[in-house]
């Protein structure tokens, strides 16, 4: 068990709201790759405690996490960011644990909600430009297989460079900017006592909103009637004229590249012990799924629709 104890003692307990430190929980919640995270109840007062893991990525998962929850405080639809520090070269933070329960069913209310949240949400602008995403998007996939090709069969390479050629013939128009929660899917998005919540910010950036748009559409699995009634909402919000338009681009990239990411976590895990509360099945799995999009999607051709396995 990470020694959480250790680390939450190394803080004042006023910076808390508390008088003193005494622990009445720790567990460890769920099973990130990013960073080890648990429930701490102190004093009475529930908390998220976070430190960065030992998977390598381009930022700081904790210190980012930190820093974009204080930009949206305010807001109101996140945890409170309590607390970053250091201990022995450890990143952590102390966030506010939001209790209530996930989403399983949705109503108009509900939606309309959901619609309003991310609205406020993407409204939040970088300063400065930040230049075109989409081109970065592109330029990441290609990292992402370049890490991977040496790793994968003929078959998969052949797929991947199908998919690569596709996708370059796409062109994005009218990008906009704002803050995206950037891991989108039920488990993450709370019905709390004061309305909808959203957590797990472990992969939050400045993008094109209308990527985490085309993300919350298929993992809330929202169609038809219901699809219409979140994107209404949405746009009268936002006032994003183009936005379905972005919308049709970004979708094959959220399944693309939730794929790639797929492949590199069943390489990565190959062969070794897992870490604690990770299930390598889960990569497989949800590779599967995503073939599956893309070739319903038409960008990827059915005779390849076995292939989701690192063997």
């Amino acid at each position: 068990m990470f020694d959480v104890k250790n680390y939450i003692m190394s803080i004042k307990p006023s910076v808390l709201g508390l008088k003193d430190i005494s622990f009445d929980l720790v567990e460890k919640l769920g099973g990130g790759i990013l960073n080890h995270t648990y429930k701490c109840v102190i004093s009475g007062k529930a908390f998220v405690f976070r430190a960065r893991g030992d998977y390598i990525s381009d930022v700081n998962p904790v210190k980012n996490e930190y820093d974009f929850l204080k930009k949206i405080e305010r807001l109101n639809i996140s945890p409170k960011p309590y607390y970053y520090g250091k201990l022995g070269g450890k990143d952590f933070v102390l966030l506010e644990f939001i209790s209530g329960k996930a989403i399983t069913e949705f109503t108009d209310s509900l939606i309309i909600e959901l619609a309003r949240i991310y609205a406020k949400l993407h409204l939040v602008k970088p300063r400065g430009k930040m230049g075109s995403f989409y081109v970065k998007r592109l330029a990441d996939i290609n990292s992402k297989y370049s890490r991977i090709k040496s790793n994968i069969s003929c078959s998969q390479r052949e797929m991947i460079e199908l998919v690569l050629v596709n996708l370059k013939c796409n062109k994005m128009i009218g990008e906009r900017a704002g803050i995206i929660q950037g891991d989108t899917h039920r488990g993450n998005i709370i019905i709390s006592e004061y309305g909808l919540r959203l957590i797990d910010f472990d992969f939050v950036s400045y993008d094109d909103p209308a990527l985490e748009v085309a993300q919350i559409l298929s993992e809330m699995g929202l169609i038809g009637d219901e699809k219409n009634l979140f994107l209404s909402e949405y746009i009268r919000l936002t006032n994003d004229s183009n936005l379905i338009e972005r919308i049709k681009v970004y979708t094959p990239i959220f399944y693309f590249e939730s794929l790639l990411w797929c492949f590199e976590r069943q390489i990565e895990t190959k062969g070794k012990e897992a870490p604690e509360g990770i299930n390598p099945e889960s990569f497989v799995n949800e590779a599967r799924s995503r073939l599956g999009n893309l070739i319903a999607l038409g960008l990827i051709d059915k005779k390849f629709k076995n292939y989701y396995l690192i063997k």
